[in-house]
C-alpha cells in the first residue's frame, strides 16, 4: 500500500513526490506474509505527465501576450508558425532534451515573426521525439 502525503515539491527542473509503502499482505497468514516497508522518493520531468510520441499537434489560433516559445521536450520536433489566416511565416526544429527549448525562427522571436499576437503552431514530433509542453512568455 502506497500513501503520498502531499502534492509534488518542485525543485530545479523536477517534481519530486515523498510517499510511505507498506508490504503486501499484512492481513495474511505468516508463511505468506512480507513484512516491510519505508519512505521514498519518486522523481518527475516538470510536465511529464503525458507526452506527444511521435506524430502531429496542431493548436487552434492562439492569442498571445508573449515574446518567445519555449518547449518543453526531446527532439527531434519541428515547429511551424501560421497566421490566423493558416499562411505559414516561419518553421523551426528544436533538437536535444530540455524543458525550456527557446524556439527561434531564422533569429526571430514568435512575436518577431507575426503581427496581431495571434498565431497558430503545428508541432511535428519525430522518431523517438517527445513533445511535453510549451508555452509563450
Amino acid at each position: 500500500m502506497s500513501e503520498f502525503s502531499q502534492g509534488p515539491l518542485r525543485i530545479g527542473d523536477e517534481l519530486i513526490y515523498y510517499y510511505g509503502c507498506t508490504s503486501y499482505g499484512k492481513n495474511h497468514p505468516r508463511p505468506i506474509r512480507v513484512s516491510g516497508g519505508g519512505i521514498f522518493r519518486a522523481r518527475l520531468r516538470v510536465d511529464g505527465f503525458v507526452s506527444i510520441d511521435g506524430g502531429e499537434l496542431t493548436t487552434r489560433a492562439l492569442a498571445f501576450e508573449g515574446r518567445n516559445l519555449f518547449v518543453n521536450g526531446i527532439g527531434p520536433i519541428s515547429v511551424e508558425v501560421f497566421n490566423k489566416d493558416k499562411k505559414e511565416l516561419g518553421r523551426a526544429v528544436v533538437l536535444g532534451d530540455s524543458i525550456r527549448h527557446e524556439v527561434k525562427f531564422d533569429g526571430r522571436s514568435l512575436q518577431q515573426l507575426i503581427s496581431g499576437n495571434i498565431a497558430r503552431l503545428k508541432f511535428a514530433v519525430e522518431n523517438k521525439g517527445k513533445l511535453y509542453s510549451f508555452r509563450i512568455d
